[in-house]
């Protein structure tokens, strides 16, 4: 399983740099999201940015 910041570098190369940013708040939504439903953060993060 790779990690997050290799996923990271994977999504930033085939995305435009908009989009890119755009991927990351939305992973940061998934993680803040998991914190209020007692959910494991990194888990959702990588959900999102590997989807």
């Amino acid at each position: 399983m790779q990690n997050l910041e290799e996923i990271k570098n994977v999504v930033k190369e085939k995305l435009t740099e908009k989009r890119y940013n755009h991927s990351l708040g939305a992973m940061k939504a998934a993680g803040e999201l998991a914190k209020i439903y007692s959910e494991d953060v990194k888990e959702a993060e990588f959900a999102r940015l590997n989807t």
